[in-house]
């Protein structure tokens, strides 16, 4: 009978430890379901030549973003791999818009997708023409007294631009491009002046790739100014 109760006792307290290890485990490591903000940014990959993609969305998408506190805890280490990754060589032409989902947003591990304000990212593609634009100096001022303009002579002298719809009827023609004005007030003999182009709205510098440069980005060009 003492031997059956030793092993009764046994039983009864192991049973008990690893009731108190199961209940001490799920204490210790709850999945409590967390929603928390983020702002993400807009990117656009694999452009066609010649194609540029106007992102209306500037300051991202705001999307609420579920998740445990582990999952949250090592998101919050580096929350710049949060972006919204759009491949436009796989967007149809008549797309207009692409749906917000985890498989473009590219989400972590422990991380899912509860809301996103919009829903739906705006693609505004257009195709760029290539226009070859002969560069032109503009100045302002005049010479000092006595001095003799001779020539502006610019290098390069033709540059390579993208824009949209040029050469149709509602689009514009280039073929010209003038420069920042370069004053001549101060110049009395010759000299070699850097100043960049001043695009025309709608152009792009042409890169080597044959891709739009950005935007904001002109070129540099170096003028020699011929002075007697």
């Amino acid at each position: 009978t003492s031997a059956w109760w030793r092993r009764a006792n046994l039983q009864t307290g192991v049973v008990s430890v690893l009731l108190a290890c199961s209940f001490w485990f799920l204490l210790s490591y709850r999945s409590e379901t967390l929603y928390r903000p983020y702002r993400v940014p807009i990117e656009f990959r694999n452009p066609l030549p010649g194609q540029i993609v106007e992102n209306v969305l500037t300051e991202g998408v705001r999307v609420t973003l579920s998740g445990t506190e582990q999952a949250f805890r090592l998101l919050d280490r580096d929350p710049s791999v949060l972006r919204i990754s759009i491949d436009l060589s796989r967007i149809g032409g008549n797309m207009r818009s692409v749906p917000i989902t985890p498989e473009i947003l590219r989400l972590p591990a422990g991380i899912k997708l509860y809301q996103a304000e919009p829903d739906e990212v705006p693609v505004h593609m257009q195709r760029l023409s290539e226009v070859e634009a002969v560069i032109e100096v503009a100045t302002i001022g005049d010479l000092p007294a006595g001095r003799v303009l001779l020539g502006l002579t610019p290098e390069p002298r033709t540059v390579k631009l993208l824009v949209s719809g040029a050469g149709t009827k509602d689009g514009p023609e280039i073929l010209r491009v003038l420069t920042e004005p370069i004053d001549l007030s101060g110049i009395t003999a010759t000299t070699v002046v850097t100043t960049k182009l001043a695009l025309p709205a709608g152009a792009r510098i042409r890169t080597e790739t044959g891709q739009p440069a950005p935007e904001d980005e002109s070129m540099a060009v170096k003028v020699t100014i011929e002075v007697r």
